[in-house]
């Protein structure tokens, strides 16, 4: 029961990266179990410019957003009824896409400086078997920025169980089993020649990629060596892609110290995405001899233009489960050996004690038949 709990909803947290100059919307998506989806936009400055029906979705008034405090909030969005679009690209995942575009209402001259694309965002669920999903949050404010003119940035990190990234995770998955992740962006536009680059990856016990409960460094500004992994089973394999829409690594299944069995691990990533084939870049692969010091840039690097996508829940096996297993195991044995050597102690016993009571019927006997002899004789005596 536990489990299905824990399974029953998937929330991340999703942000177009921001200088210390300026606040840039924010976005939590929530990916539920039935096919609902709660979105919350903070920090949305020019909020009470606007009507809380301009910011409704696929003009549906039951997709409409509550505002308040700077922040639009949608609550239970029903999929598909409120998706902009949906695919199905293969029979096990089905991926939600919902596209937030608010537009003034004619006639209001007070608001006609407000151009549509200052609030343009595209949010996605993507559905997958064992109950695990991925999500991801995109505003696009600064087109010019993308350099892809309307172009819907899709990002995805999602978890295979083969090295050639196929297979559904199951629910539990049995420990040092290797997993293999694979991040990637795709985009609406007419020349999709997109760079992605893992500035950070990590996971943790928490689906809120701010948390710091239990965070586990593997990757930092592409790299993924044993000089910046916190891997401590060196399981980590990763080697940085230049000029792909897709980055891949692969890591054996692990247990948090001190974490009971049934507790979920999830995993991040803070990506850039830059135009491919664009030198310089920010999204070209360090060197060999660059990765040992990558993890000294992290403070200085440019946090402009990251997004995070998370994945999960996925539940490790337990080895306490395994030893206990084994100990019973052991404890059937001993069992088995202690009732053995019981039944072998209490036959021992009472093979003794039918011996000697044999001996005893046997020396009985002898006696009585003397007995009746030396009657026999003392009563012939007087004959002779």
């Amino acid at each position: 029961m536990k489990t299905l709990i824990i399974l029953a909803v998937f929330g991340t947290l999703f942000r177009l990266g921001t200088s210390h100059m300026y606040d840039a919307p924010e976005g939590k998506v929530t990916c539920n179990n039935n096919h609902t989806i709660d979105i919350k936009i903070t920090n949305v400055n020019d909020l009470d410019e606007w009507k809380e029906h301009e910011w409704q979705l696929q003009n549906n008034s039951t997709c409409k957003p509550v505002f308040a405090n700077k922040t639009v909030t949608y609550s239970a969005l029903k999929l598909p009824d409120c998706a902009w679009n949906s695919e199905q690209p293969a029979n096990s995942s089905i991926k939600y896409v919902l596209r937030i575009n608010p537009t003034k209402t004619k006639g209001n001259s007070s608001n006609e400086h407000l151009r549509g694309y200052d609030h343009l965002y595209y949010v996605s669920c993507s559905y997958y078997n064992q109950n695990t999903s991925s999500a991801s949050f995109v505003p696009i404010k600064n087109r010019e920025d993308n350099d892809s003119s309307t172009a819907f940035f899709s990002f995805n990190l999602r978890a295979f169980l083969y090295a050639n990234y196929t297979g559904e995770v199951p629910n539990k998955v049995p420990l040092k089993k290797m997993l293999y992740f694979r991040a990637s962006v795709v985009t609406s536009s007419a020349a999709p020649n997109l760079d992605l680059f893992p500035v950070h990856c990590y996971s943790s016990k928490s689906y809120r990629p701010d948390s710091e409960k239990g965070r586990v460094t593997l990757i930092e500004e592409g790299c993924g060596n044993k000089h910046t992994s916190d891997d401590l089973g060196d399981t980590l394999s990763y080697s940085c892609k230049s000029d792909s829409p897709k980055e891949m690594f692969s890591i054996q299944s692990f247990r948090y110290y001190g974490a009971e069995g049934g507790d979920p691990v999830y995993f991040h990533c803070v990506l850039r995405v830059c135009l491919a084939d664009k030198t310089p870049s920010l999204c070209e692969c360090p060197s060999n001899s660059a990765c040992p010091s990558s993890r000294k840039k992290r403070s200085t690097m440019d946090e402009t233009k990251v997004y995070h996508v998370s994945t999960g829940p996925f539940i490790f096996e337990n080895d306490e489960e395994e030893k206990e297993t084994g100990s019973g195991e052991e404890n059937e044995t001993q069992s088995l050996s202690t009732s053995t050597i019981t039944t072998v102690a209490i036959s021992g016993v009472l093979a003794v004690a039918i011996i000697c009571l044999t001996v005893y019927l046997i020396l009985r006997s002898r006696n009585k038949r003397r007995q009746r002899d030396d009657i026999y004789i003392a009563s012939q005596a007087p004959e002779l």
